[in-house]
């Protein structure tokens, strides 16, 4: 049986990688559109990102001979797993960082859902006086994709390369 996901990850990783570069040119944009053009180059490289990690439960998934329709979540490959009998220490190990809640697997999730809510216009907040506050600690969600990406890209990377060298001790 060949293997399909494990090409679509790397593929998926690759488009991650060309995403980071985009960011970069983004940040180096001096006109008017820098700030779209960074939302969008940041929103583009998660979406890759969250693709990589699908991407890789897939893999898992395929690994062990699962249909992989149903997966959409570390908990849906969980219970597919359950019903078959089977267990991986990649599973194990994704479980463990989804119940931290701080972990960067986490953060990254919520990264994903965070870019589809609503953002508020950086001009200001309404307040009761005529004065206009701007919050000048809180970052934009740009400013913590562009410093968290890289981040996100590595970890990922790296968990996948010490499962995929595991398995292939074995």
């Amino acid at each position: 049986m060949a293997e399909l996901y494990p090409g679509r990850t790397n593929q998926a990783l690759a488009l991650v990688r060309f995403g980071l570069h985009d960011i970069q040119l983004a940040c180096d944009t001096q006109d008017w559109s820098r700030n779209l053009r960074l939302r969008a180059a940041c929103e583009a490289t998660l979406a890759h990102l969250l693709s990589s990690y699908r991407a890789y439960l897939f893999e898992i998934a395929e690994q062990h001979r699962l249909q992989t329709v149903g997966v959409v979540t570390a908990a849906s490959l969980s219970e597919q797993l359950a019903v078959t009998g089977q267990a991986t220490a990649e599973l194990i190990e994704l479980e463990t960082l989804l119940s931290e809640r701080e972990s960067w697997l986490n953060l990254m999730l919520s990264a994903a859902e965070a870019i589809h809510k609503p953002t508020l216009a950086q001009s200001g907040e309404e307040s009761a006086s005529e004065i206009n506050l701007v919050n000048t600690t809180q970052k934009s969600l740009e400013e913590r994709l562009q410093a968290d990406l890289p981040n996100w890209y590595q970890a990922l990377q790296e968990l996948i390369n010490r499962h995929r060298e595991t398995n292939q001790e074995w």
